[in-house]
C-alpha cells in the first residue's frame, strides 16, 4: 500500500500532466482570433436639394458583423459609414452599447429610399439591457450609420436615395455587394 503522501503526490501529478497537457493541445488547436476586416465600398447620397456626397463604406451584413458595428471604435471619418444589410425588410433595431461615438443612422428600404433618420447617442451604461432602442419607424431593409448630425449637415432627408458609388444607380435589395 502506499503511503499517503506519496499517493497525494501521484495525484497531483497526474493532474498536473493532465493540465499541462489541456492546456498545450489548446495552444496547438488554437488560433488567434483575428477581427475580420469587412468589405468596403463607396455609395452616394443623393439629397433633393444639394451636390451628392460620396461616401467610403462598411458593410455589415452576417449577424456577427451587424451585431459588432461600430462598436468600441473611437472615430470615424467624415465620409465614412457602415452600411448593415439585411436579407428581408422588416423593423430594424440598434442601440448604442459600447459604441463610443453618438451617430446617425438613416433606415432605407429596397428600393434605397430612406425612409427614417435618427440620431443615436452612446450607452451611458454598462448593464446592455437599460441601453435605448432605435427602432425603426418603418420597415427597412438596410440601415446606413455616420457621424452625429451629418445627414442634417449635408441636407439628407426622409425620401432621398442611396445610390452606388456612380450616383446614377439605387442601391437595393437586389445589389450585389
Amino acid at each position: 500500500m502506499m503511503p499517503v503522501k506519496a499517493k497525494w503526490k501521484s495525484v497531483l501529478q497526474s493532474v498536473g500532466v493532465v493540465s499541462i497537457g489541456f492546456i498545450l493541445n489548446g495552444c496547438v488547436q488554437a488560433e488567434p482570433e483575428i477581427s475580420p476586416i469587412l468589405p468596403q465600398t463607396k455609395v452616394c447620397l443623393t439629397p433633393a436639394q444639394g451636390d451628392p456626397i460620396l461616401l467610403e463604406i462598411e458593410l455589415a451584413r452576417t449577424p456577427a458583423q451587424r451585431s459588432q458595428g461600430l462598436m468600441e471604435r473611437d472615430s470615424l471619418g467624415e465620409y465614412a459609414g457602415m452600411l448593415f444589410v439585411y436579407s428581408y425588410t422588416q423593423s430594424l433595431s440598434f442601440w448604442m452599447y459600447n459604441t463610443l461615438i453618438p451617430l446617425d443612422i438613416a433606415f432605407l428600404d429596397e428600393e434605397g429610399a430612406i425612409v427614417d433618420i435618427q440620431q443615436m447617442l452612446p450607452c451611458e451604461t454598462r448593464i446592455a439591457s437599460l441601453c435605448p432602442r432605435y427602432i425603426s419607424a418603418e420597415p427597412a431593409l438596410m440601415a446606413l450609420e455616420v457621424n452625429y448630425g451629418a445627414f442634417e449637415n449635408w441636407g439628407v432627408r426622409v425620401g432621398d436615395t442611396l445610390y452606388n458609388e456612380t450616383c446614377h444607380e439605387p442601391v437595393t435589395g437586389s445589389t450585389q455587394w
